[in-house]
């Protein structure tokens, strides 16, 4: 639990500021209450992966490179 905002609070945030960033969700909610309706939430927030805790090290790794390839690097002048 965050304090003063929730997830999906500081992902609309994040993407105000900038839309290319990319973000993995983590989540402690199992079962039907992860499958239902916050995948939706997540999918209008551009946010592709969600790791339900508790998870591996393996899955976060495979996660962030994932996210990463995914991600275009920027041009530095």
């Amino acid at each position: 639990m965050m304090p003063r905002m929730n997830g999906y609070e500081l992902a609309r945030e994040i993407r105000r500021h900038d839309s290319r960033v990319p973000i993995i969700a983590s989540s402690g909610m199992t079962g039907e209450a992860s499958e239902a309706g916050p995948e939706d939430g997540l999918a209008a927030l551009g946010i592709k992966t969600l790791l339900t805790k508790p998870y591996a090290e393996e899955h976060l790794l495979r996660a962030l490179a994932a996210e990463l390839d995914a991600t275009p690097a920027e041009k530095k002048d």
